[in-house]
């Protein structure tokens, strides 16, 4: 697992800064006894148990004072490292982490995305893989910002997926729906924080249904014909991994082929963020499951009811 510290100040040239960082750590599923405290409130109370925890090093960060791009961004100009850890495995076998941290010199924005294997940045994590996953090579050992052509605005919540023959994509936005591939040109490297401007950008635009309103917008009601009483922001939250949609019956009788495309599809969470009067702590998120084709251009499939926590009975 991996999360962000939580606000840790430092002074820099007289000025309050918060160099952020990401902790990881190893789940401790070795003691069954552990409590499940608040299931039905995962957010506000969590309780689990870890071994190997620390910041994970080797991320980008800086000891600027602030940024005068993230002038407009309230909070942001002087936050000086990672946040937003995600971690997944590819179709290949890699244990990536894509997070949000501060912006190449090169780029005029305020906060970028990044990707790096997990395996070159948390140590703790590389020694309790087994020798078969160790054995996957690695492609992303620094990180590498992901930027495309004409970049701006405020990069976040972007969802990373792969496909079976190790391409990487990222998800950038529900509505409309926005992908990119990263690629790179023939005998050019991967990008790194000091790359130039014109090396930088290395993601291109995957060809997806342009409308807006789509099925996500409509399903949550934000272009329904009743119109909602507080404002609702969508945005996604986990990586988009892929299913195959096989019982375990279908597999023990040989009826399940995981190459067939039909039999496939991508699943993430999104968030409906309902902000009530506007007041930050008043956020309640809503989390729904949603599904994309497992081939090009990958459109959505559907999108799901709301999902609840709750006691059991």
């Amino acid at each position: 697992m991996i999360t962000r510290n939580e606000f840790e100040w430092a002074k820099q040239d007289g000025e309050e800064i918060q160099p952020r960082s990401l902790v990881a750590g190893l789940l401790d599923v070795s003691n069954s006894s552990t409590p499940a405290k608040s299931r039905w409130q995962p957010k506000q109370t969590p309780s689990v148990i870890v071994h190997s925890a620390q910041k994970v090093a080797r991320l980008v960060q800086s000891w600027e004072t602030y940024y005068p791009a993230c002038w407009n961004v309230p909070g942001y100009w002087n936050i000086q490292g990672p946040e937003d850890g995600r971690i997944f495995w590819t179709h290949w076998g890699e244990p990536l982490l894509i997070y949000i941290s501060v912006p190449p010199p090169a780029l005029e924005i305020c906060r970028v995305m990044y990707l790096v294997d997990l395996r070159c940045v948390y140590p703790a994590f590389e020694r309790h893989l087994s020798d078969v996953a160790n054995s996957v090579r690695v492609r992303f050992p620094r990180s590498v910002p992901l930027v495309y052509n004409g970049q701006e605005g405020f990069m976040k919540n972007w969802a990373p997926f792969t496909d079976r023959e190790g391409n990487f994509y990222v998800h950038t936005a529900l509505i409309p729906q926005t992908i990119f591939k990263l690629e790179v040109a023939p005998g050019k490297r991967l990008p790194t924080y000091n790359s130039s401007a014109e090396d930088i950008s290395i993601l291109r635009p995957v060809d997806t249904d342009p409308r807006a309103p789509n099925c996500i917008s409509i399903a949550l009601g934000e272009f329904g014909h009743l119109p909602k009483p507080n404002p609702v922001e969508i945005h996604q939250s986990t990586p988009f991994l892929e299913v195959v949609l096989c019982t375990n019956e279908q597999v023990r009788r040989g009826e399940c082929d995981p190459l067939d495309p039909r039999k496939r599809v991508y699943i993430g969470v999104v968030h409906a963020v309902h902000k009530g009067n506007g007041d930050h702590y008043e956020r309640h998120y809503e989390r729904r499951l949603v599904t994309l084709n497992s081939t090009a251009p990958f459109n959505y499939i559907s999108i799901s009811k709301p999902l609840m926590y709750c006691k059991s009975s």
